[in-house]
């Protein structure tokens, strides 16, 4: 589930989901494949398996959907071992 952000908030803006916390750490500038520029929003995450921070970028209107960190990430359909 998406959850969209109507106005962007500033960095330091912080929000529960459920178990997970998530603070917005910055924007970043990013250029899509297709050429055009964009904003990303930064985040940190508090994983829902162990409680350790990490950080992800999401397009900056929309909240992050990962919520797990690169240890307890679940495996990707169809991904090569």
């Amino acid at each position: 589930m998406r959850i969209r952000i109507e106005t962007l908030p500033e960095p330091g803006f912080a929000v529960s989901v459920g178990p997970s916390k998530m603070t917005l750490l910055a924007y970043a500038d990013y250029t899509r494949r297709d050429g055009e520029e964009t904003r990303l929003g930064v985040w940190e995450v508090e994983c829902k398996t162990c409680g350790e921070p990490f950080t992800t970028r999401m397009t900056s209107h929309i909240l992050p959907e990962t919520k797990r960190c690169e240890k307890h990430r679940r495996p990707v359909r169809g991904a090569s071992k």
